[in-house]
């Protein structure tokens, strides 16, 4: 079945693309050949495995060169004209490897662009790119899937991405360090105070003549102050904290690019 949409061009002429609502490819489509019959079926499984659990495709797409054409469009398209997502807001994510034009790029749509954040996005290809720089392209390829699979476990279970997670832990080990720190001194300070006995009273604290009172003043110790929340203009990233963009079908679209 197909889903007819209507687009506006830079000219304003509409015109209707045909968006496919069933998948026609797998969720590891290998057009360069750089992964074997054995692996490649390993990792397609793999896929299947965790988009059906998690009812989001996660998709890999390997192709030889992009022709000449955007990498980001090539992937946004591959995901539309091929019925890429799953649920009925059709969500996923696929990433597109270029392998002669040593380029990437990933496409997120439906709750995948809240899921795959800008942030979270990049925290996954940061550790799949040296695999690609090595043209391992099978650990690639299996690294992106088992990373996209955190990140939905992770968003199932707290709304957020691994930026936070790794920001909570610092902070955690932050303020346990300067708590034994902080320890330690207070330990050390109390050893050294070993003439010091408890007194009933401030004034048997006070060396006697040790005090004399010359001058006597006011001084304001607190102020109340009230602060207004300035209201900002929110940019396309929204609260989800992924930038979006039109795809050549007219749908929105979330990703990022790179290369390697």
């Amino acid at each position: 079945m197909l889903v007819m949409l209507g687009v506006v061009d830079r000219e304003q002429n509409i015109y209707a693309v045909s968006i496919p609502q069933e998948r026609q490819e797998d969720r590891l489509v290998d057009l360069a050949g750089v992964i074997g019959d054995e692996k490649e079926s390993k990792l397609k499984s793999k896929l299947d495995s965790i988009s059906e659990e998690w009812n989001c495709d996660v998709a890999i797409v390997f192709v030889e060169s992009l022709q000449g054409k955007d990498v980001t469009a090539y992937a946004d398209d591959f995901y539309d004209y091929n019925g890429y997502g799953m649920g009925t807001d059709d969500s996923g994510i696929l990433l597109l490897i270029s392998r002669g034009d040593r380029e990437w790029a990933i496409s997120t749509y439906g709750k995948g662009i809240k899921v795959f954040t800008d942030k979270e996005q990049s925290y996954i290809m940061d550790r799949v790119q040296p695999e690609l720089k090595n043209n391992d392209y099978y650990n690639a390829g299996s690294t992106f899937a088992s990373l996209c699979e955190e990140s939905l476990e992770l968003y199932d279970k707290t709304g957020k991405g691994h930026d936070t997670r790794n920001f909570l832990k610092a902070f955690w080990y932050c303020c346990v360090f300067s708590g034994v720190v902080a320890l330690l001194c207070v330990i050390g300070m109390i050893g050294k105070l070993k003439t010091v006995k408890f007194q009933k009273g401030a004034r048997d604290y006070v060396k006697r003549g040790s005090m004399h009172i010359t001058s006597q003043k006011d001084l304001f110790l607190y102020r109340n102050v009230t602060k207004t929340v300035k209201q900002t203009s929110s940019g396309s990233s929204g609260s989800s904290g992924s930038s979006t963009h039109r795809s050549s079908s007219g749908r929105s679209h979330g990703g990022s690019r790179g290369k390697f």
